[in-house]
């Protein structure tokens, strides 16, 4: 999902930091990192204890090694996945239709929840329209991979535990 959606703007010389490959809005980003990753635990924390969460996520990472892979993993995933929605898709289309490419980026996002936990599912919606504001206030998706990788890795952890 990311080298894919690059290699096309390389073909059409286009900058990938007008995509969001950038670190944006540096004080903005940092001034709202902190809030969005604390609340973004909590919901993790509660949403783990919830069985269906339990039931998907399986078991947590053992011992460091693992739960550095995992957190790695996550981090990956979500780099790619945040740069299609908010970078490729929110970002690409700000130019042209303003603030309602939040609500464009939405759509592949909850597609990609399809399958997983109800409250996942639905809760994409909150958290899409979340993450879209803070790129496009920003101008990066960087941060938001960030706390999206956080979100998972804890969602993981305490759902994995029981």
């Amino acid at each position: 999902m990311f080298l894919l959606p690059m290699v096309f703007l390389i073909m059409v010389r286009e900058n990938p930091r007008d995509y969001g490959l950038t670190v944006g809005r540096v004080r903005l980003a940092l001034a709202l990192l902190v809030p969005y990753s604390i609340f973004f635990a909590a919901v993790a924390v509660w949403a783990g204890h919830m069985k269906s969460f339990q039931d998907f996520y399986g078991s947590s990472p053992g011992n460091l090694r693992e739960q550095v892979s995992v957190f790695l993993t996550y981090l990956t995933y979500m780099w790619s996945w945040e740069f299609v929605c908010r970078g490729f898709l929110l970002l690409g289309l700000k130019k042209y239709v303003g603030v309602y490419a939040v609500y464009i980026q939405l759509v592949p996002f909850v597609i990609l929840h399809l399958g997983k936990p109800a409250f996942e599912l639905y809760g994409s919606v909150f958290f899409g329209l979340s993450f879209g504001f803070y790129a496009y206030l920003v101008d990066s998706f960087v941060y938001g991979a960030v706390v999206h990788a956080f979100f998972a890795y804890i969602l993981k952890v305490v759902a994995g535990s029981g």
